[in-house]
């Protein structure tokens, strides 16, 4: 996908959220829609997982930072209310101390910035990493400690 069609995607999606325009799958007939990224099933939940990868992995690594960027300064915001919930759903553990480990995580999980290329040379001859990204990574949430999982696998 091209760089102009990310962005008249983005575009479109966003004057419908201007607009007040509910998604198509909202207004079909038949049992309520599911939240924004909640599926009813785990294999449905990987393919929309690996569609949104593949459009991830197409984009400039600039605008992936920036992607990981925004994430982290919207996690941070929320961390305070992510945490509080944690602890309320699964009885374990003290807000404080989600609140630590949640902000540890928006900011210290490793993004983009482990893509770069490293190389070094010596007197065995010269040697590239070039890392990438896997793919999608199905994984069990915790019960411990829910988000700070989500947000590692996130980021």
């Amino acid at each position: 996908m091209q760089r102009d069609q990310v962005s008249e995607i983005v575009e479109r999606v966003l004057a419908r959220v201007r607009a007040g325009d509910e998604p198509p799958e909202s207004r079909v007939e038949g049992p309520p829609a599911q939240p924004l990224g909640v599926f009813p099933q785990v294999a449905a939940a990987s393919e929309a997982a690996r569609t949104s990868q593949q459009v991830l992995v197409a984009l400039p690594l600039e605008k992936r930072r920036e992607i990981i960027a925004n994430m982290r300064r919207c996690l941070l915001e929320v961390v305070p209310a992510l945490s509080r919930m944690a602890v309320e759903e699964t009885k374990m553990g003290r807000v404080e101390d989600k609140i630590r480990k949640n902000v540890l995580a928006a900011r210290r999980t490793p993004g983009p910035e482990v893509l770069e290329p490293v190389a070094w040379t010596g007197d065995d001859g010269l040697t590239l990493v070039e890392r990438a990204p896997w793919g999608v990574i199905g994984s069990i949430t915790p019960a411990t400690n829910p988000t700070e999982t989500i947000i590692c696998n996130g980021i």
